[in-house]
């Protein structure tokens, strides 16, 4: 992609930064095993709808 030609002064830039570093944090965290014992815990759950 094309960048701005003020990105080193825009103000949210760091804003931008922080969110892919946490978003990045946070999928290396989790792994195909967590996502499946998630599901199988949601399962075991009650579901009550009206």
């Amino acid at each position: 992609p094309e960048y701005c030609a003020r990105c080193t002064e825009c103000v949210t830039r760091k804003v931008w930064s922080d969110l892919q570093d946490a978003m990045l944090g946070v999928l290396e965290a989790k792994t195909l095993q967590d996502l499946v014992d998630d599901f199988v815990k949601g399962q075991k759950t009650a579901n009550y709808q009206i």
